[in-house]
């Protein structure tokens, strides 16, 4: 029988475990989403979001009701053009996918747009900047797209040197920062991003169902005239988050709050001692794994952040090792390859010491099954 009231702990790469004071922030008295109280903490979310990654008066950041899913799909209809600017060519995106979520980057832009699509299928593997390069040298796009964290693997892609390549030809530039925002040092400027995707529940360490885009306040405004979906239009809503301090439709108002909490928590940690935390866990973790006779899937540009492990060879059985670990407080989650492996992330508000945790009942589970 499984204990409801256990501190569980999430290893699978968002939502994530959060704190008390989190948890807490949700228990708040009722209020209506156009409140001036509500807006207030719109208001606090929206500046310190655009503060974690340097955008200053340049940059400004949207919020949605929804998952980064949502978020992405907004930038995605709201901001690539059917057509090069001023022509009726058709527009050539190019997305640099090595994973499930680059993938999914592909999927929203071919349903959203007229757009003529390029993709690199590098799936699992690490981008090529030669091969990227080569790429925009010949082909004439003017988007690019990728995902910063690819939890598909635990790969994390080179996107300062990505916007180098995307700025040097002239292209937009979108980044997927949904798992690694907050988790991650990294500037938008520096990086030379044009559109941020991320959200709440991976590591700002918040509550599911607030995702957020931060733009470039001259290439949003360019999107004044694209319009495809009524509830995600990123610039209509942008403008009414600025002018008003409110969402344009129902906001989840307990959910703000733990966000808000969420994002002080961050603030006061830092997102660089945050990472050093999550590397501390990661190589406790590899440590333990490798002691354990898991292999890892792959040790190339790592994110520190999640790994991939391949199934073991004998007496395996992926979802009875996860519902023996469920039983005792740990979530894992399965993988997205196309052969056996399952992932483990370190993400959350948790240490190295809940890593131990896990291993040390790991360990037991695998003792019970008698798969070593």
């Amino acid at each position: 029988m499984i204990d409801r009231n256990m501190r569980r702990i999430l290893l699978n790469p968002g939502p994530v475990t959060t704190s008390e004071a989190v948890k807490k922030s949700l228990l708040i008295p009722d209020n209506c989403h156009r409140e001036k109280e509500v807006a207030e903490v719109i208001k606090e979310i929206r500046e310190k979001l655009v503060k974690f990654v340097d955008g200053g008066d340049e940059y400004t950041s949207i919020l949605f009701a929804s998952s980064g899913t949502g978020a992405m799909e907004a930038v995605v209809t709201s901001v690539i053009p059917e057509a090069f600017p001023g022509s009726t060519e058709p527009n050539r995106v190019l997305i640099l996918s090595n994973g499930a979520y680059g993938n999914r980057f592909s999927t929203m832009t071919g349903l959203a747009s007229g757009a003529l699509l390029f993709e690199t299928s590098r799936f699992g593997k690490e981008l090529d900047l030669k091969e990227i390069k080569s790429i925009l040298e010949t082909r004439g796009f003017n988007s690019v797209l990728v995902v910063h964290h690819e939890t598909t693997t635990g790969i994390l892609n080179p996107i300062k040197e990505i916007g180098k390549l995307a700025k040097q030809y002239n292209c937009l530039y979108i980044v997927d920062a949904i798992s690694s925002f907050g988790g991650i040092p990294f500037s938008v400027k520096d990086c030379q991003i044009d559109f941020l995707i991320g959200t709440a529940n991976k590591c700002i360490q918040g509550i599911p169902g607030i995702s957020f885009v931060i733009a470039k306040k001259d290439e949003l405004e360019k999107t004044r005239c694209i319009c495809r979906n009524l509830y995600f239009r990123l610039f209509e809503e942008e403008k009414h988050q600025r002018e008003y301090g409110i969402f344009r439709y129902t906001a989840p108002v307990q959910i703000l709050y733990a966000f808000r909490t969420a994002i002080r928590e961050l603030e006061e940690e830092t997102i660089e001692k945050r990472y050093k935390r999550y590397c501390k866990s990661y190589d406790v973790l590899l440590n333990g794994m490798d002691n354990l006779g898991f292999k890892l899937y792959n040790d190339s540009s790592p994110s520190h952040l999640l790994a991939t492990f391949y199934y073991p060879d004998s007496n395996w059985n992926f979802d009875l090792f996860h519902d023996k670990l469920y039983e005792r407080g740990f979530v894992i989650y399965p993988g997205k390859l196309s052969f056996g492996t399952f992932r483990i992330a370190v993400m959350g508000d948790i240490t190295y010491k809940e890593i131990k945790n896990f291993l040390k009942n790991a360990k037991e589970v695998l003792k019970e099954m008698k798969v070593y």
